[in-house]
């Protein structure tokens, strides 16, 4: 587990092996009260990323976009303010080393994604061979394509 602290924005966040969380003062009245006190964001939940490095006038940010709701079957981003951290550019190294961090987690879980469905495809394979569907040529074959 690493914190990180923003001071001008009064935000931890605290990333854990499946979770950024994200912690602004439960009585700060210069924040929305939706973003205040402790917002968890797990990994498996984050469709996106957005960033913005900070210019000479203006401030960076980075975004964590979650679903939304589920529309006749298609799933749909929601960038929510509680789910973000403005920084300025003395705080840039924290900014990129949470950001490296998202992303290793992020593809580390679409690579457990894909080996899992390649073990279900098997399985797939497998009853097709029992019910003698395929032949056992072309499961091996399958099973090698998969399993690569």
């Amino acid at each position: 587990m690493k914190e990180y602290r923003f001071k001008e924005n009064k935000l931890k966040v605290i990333l854990d092996d499946e979770s950024i969380v994200f912690v602004r003062g439960k009585n700060d009245l210069k924040i929305h009260k939706s973003m205040r006190g402790e917002n968890k964001v797990f990994f498996n939940q984050i469709l996106g990323i957005k960033y913005q490095e900070p210019a000479l006038l203006k401030k960076g940010f980075i975004q964590f976009s979650i679903p939304r709701t589920n529309i006749v079957g298609v799933v749909r981003s929601m960038d929510q303010g509680a789910n973000a951290i403005v920084f300025n550019k003395n705080e840039q190294e924290m900014i990129n080393e949470i950001r490296n961090y998202v992303e290793n987690k992020l593809r580390e879980s679409k690579v457990t994604d894909s080996e899992s469905s390649s073990i279900k495809m098997l399985k797939e394979y497998k009853e097709l061979l029992d019910m003698d569907i395929i032949t056992q040529d072309e499961f091996e074959s399958k099973k090698k394509e998969l399993l690569k």
